[in-house]
């Protein structure tokens, strides 16, 4: 019997080894945020050390985030829930690397191949736009091994060679074919200055985080920033494109965005709600923070936001609010963590661990307000300006500060059988100030930021260009391009010619007005162009895209 025993303990042993996460995580560190993202998911922590490693200001040792990750939950045709979350991995996994091909889960070894976050970034594409003829060698590697449908180059963890059949990481068709060769001239459609790609499901080895039935979701992730020495360098975008894998059509579908908020020393901290930006934030509440710990920020502190950007909800111009904003704290109290799928379930609903529903218990200022007291139901807790202490706020209420958590939900959607859906957030993070903190801090900065987010997610700037890092000489926007194609020069402009990949001359019409010219390539067929100015003496050139 002891034999028997033993065997079973050394199996059982084997198989939980098996079915063990993975750690690898890929940092974007293009402006004065460095942030890891994780292949299963968690953003802003380090699953090796089990530690917060978002660092604001990049270099400084100070961490301004601790962990952010997706949740989501809906109910089935029956009413069954089904839910997917992420956390500190202590109690389990409820995402995996890798996509779905199917509603069955996706087997280990499987997964183990997509354990990894591509990274590619202007300079990368730049490389690559000048040159003219693409080798395997002089290709960058994360253009030639991109994630993109029917990559022959593609390569996943450990150099292990993908299959990738349907559509995955974003990228340029130069010659509208439908797939992925960067040998015939495609590369990664990116965002920003640096763009990381990942993606991740909840229909893996394991789903034991959220002890709930997994959704069958597929989230092919992006996350991306931009340093223009401008405040979007305090500013990291993330995006996530849902796809639903599981053949079960989902009523009152929710996905959120959960943040532990460690802002610095994770044990003085308080949170509010900006419901105009769908942003969470998090704030100092005492002016010195921490007491010398070396993520602790001392006497200059900044202030940090989550802004939602866009939700399943949102239609066109039309911007959905959030369902609920949902706080709660590290601990085992009624407002503390949740440990069963009704329980997370509550938090991305508005309710608190029991199903009591968030209430706006504001008494006064001095008045500790928790949001479980009184009689008026609200869908957001601490929605005041702390400098108004007649607003509801945990400044205001003077509560006693602690290591917070909050939830950001989006509001119930209808999610079909193989349809896909968007969401998208940015992280936010002021400038520090001795200012920062409950007795003198304004929610105005990060509200500015914020707005700051919004306006270059939806215009985002033009891309950075070789001639742009480098003496300008010559502009070409928009690129990729589909109608008209404007440049701008150092030279009063005289000539102007486009080539194709094999050298042939192409009939293109153009108005040229000094040192601008404006160039129609709507006959041009889809594909890569050499587009050649001069002034009759001095010639330069640029590479762009016809889509």
């Amino acid at each position: 019997m002891k034999k028997l025993l033993f065997i079973i303990s050394v199996a059982s042993s084997i198989a939980v080894k098996a079915q063990s996460p993975f750690n690898d995580i890929v940092y974007l560190d293009v402006n004065k945020i460095k942030a890891p993202v994780s292949t299963h998911g968690e953003l802003w922590w380090n699953p090796a050390t089990s530690k917060a490693a978002c660092e604001f200001p990049k270099g400084s040792g100070k961490l301004a985030n601790s962990l952010g990750a997706l949740w989501m939950s809906g109910y089935d045709g029956s009413g069954n829930l089904h839910i997917s979350t992420q956390v500190f991995r202590q109690e389990g996994n409820d995402y995996w690397p890798g996509p779905l091909f199917s509603a069955t889960a996706l087997p280990y070894a499987v997964s183990q191949g997509w354990s990894k976050v591509w990274k590619v970034t202007a300079s990368d594409i730049n490389t690559f736009l000048s040159t003219t003829t693409h080798t395997v060698t002089n290709t960058p590697i994360s253009i030639l091994e991109w994630p993109a449908k029917n990559n022959p180059y593609a390569k996943g963890k450990a150099g292990v060679l993908l299959s990738i059949t349907t559509d995955m990481a974003p990228f340029v068709d130069a010659n509208g074919d439908g797939e992925y060769n960067p040998l015939q001239g495609d590369f990664p459609r990116m965002k920003g200055d640096e763009m990381l790609w990942w993606v991740f499901n909840d229909n893996g080895a394991t789903h034991n985080n959220s002890k709930g039935s997994s959704l069958g979701m597929q989230i092919r992730a992006t996350a991306y920033g931009y340093n223009r020495g401008t405040k979007v360098g305090n500013i990291l975008f993330y995006e996530y494109l849902i796809t639903n894998m599981s053949g079960i059509a989902y009523n009152n579908f929710r996905c959120a965005l959960f943040n532990d908020a460690e802002l610095g020393w994770y044990r003085d901290d308080y949170v509010g709600f900006d419901s105009v930006r769908r942003m969470g934030i998090a704030y100092n509440a005492n002016s010195t923070d921490g007491s010398g710990q070396p993520e602790a920020y001392g006497a200059s502190i900044p202030v940090t936001g989550v802004t939602i950007l866009q939700t399943p909800s949102d239609v066109g111009n039309t911007y959905a609010p959030l369902a609920n904003f949902m706080y709660y704290n590290n601990d085992n109290t009624l407002t503390g963590n949740p440990d069963s799928a009704t329980q997370y379930n509550n938090y991305i609903r508005g309710m608190w661990r029991d199903g009591l529903i968030l209430k706006n218990d504001f008494a006064g200022a001095g008045i500790s307000s928790n949001g479980r007291t009184g009689s008026v139901n609200a869908n957001y807790a601490y929605t005041g300006d702390p400098k108004i202490k007649t607003q509801w706020s945990e400044c205001a209420s003077a509560n006693t500060p602690a290591d917070r958590r909050f939830v950001l939900s989006a509001s119930d959607y209808s999610f079909g059988i193989g349809a896909t859906t968007k969401f998208a957030f940015a992280l936010v993070i002021t400038d520090t100030s001795s200012n920062n903190y409950c007795d003198s801090v304004s929610f105005d900065n990060v509200k500015e930021l914020a707005d700051t987010a919004w306006k270059y997610y939806y215009a985002p700037p033009p891309a950075l260009t070789v001639s742009s890092t480098e003496p300008l000489q010559l502009t070409a926007y928009p690129n990729p391009v589909k109608d008209m194609l404007f440049v701008n020069s150092i030279i009063d402009i005289k000539n102007v010619l486009v080539y194709d990949v094999n050298g042939k001359k192409q009939n293109v019409s153009y108005n040229v007005s000094g040192k601008r010219t404006e160039i129609n390539t709507i006959a041009l067929p889809v594909g890569m162009y050499t587009l050649l100015i001069s002034n009759g003496q001095d010639t330069y050139r640029s590479i762009f895209v016809k889509q």
